[in-house]
């Protein structure tokens, strides 16, 4: 045997592979609320900031469990943010006038989950 024979190498055949068949569920995406529309920019004051920022709206979610929401993106740092659709407004100090408003709805989603009775866990024996 030469030294040649031991070393050679077996050529690689391209693998096809098989498309996927996946697909995405639609999302039944609500586009306007209040009269405020997606792609709308607008002001609001987030929990724990000072400053009202300036947002770019993607889509509402009315049936919210604290109240009802808007999904936004934060026009400074790009990042995606979730805030009440009372608290959007025209200008920044229109919406820094609006704290007040935050607090209410928050102190009122604390009540509500105070409210709710805690589920025991059924253990089988």
């Amino acid at each position: 045997m030469t030294a040649k024979s031991k070393t050679a190498k077996k050529k690689k055949t391209a693998v096809k592979r098989k498309p996927n068949k996946t697909t995405k569920p639609d999302k039944n995406r609500i586009l306007e609320y209040k009269g405020w529309t997606a792609g709308d920019r607008c002001y609001t004051l987030f929990k724990g900031d000072t400053k009202a920022t300036l947002c770019d709206i993607i889509e509402f979610h009315p049936n919210d469990n604290v109240s009802p929401a808007v999904s936004l993106i934060d026009v400074a740092t790009t990042k995606y943010r979730v805030a009440p659709v009372a608290m959007l407004a025209e200008t920044a100090k229109a919406a820094k006038e609006l704290k007040p408003v935050l607090e209410r709805i928050l102190a009122k989603a604390k009540k509500k989950m105070k409210r709710k009775p805690k589920q025991k866990q059924i253990t089988e024996e």
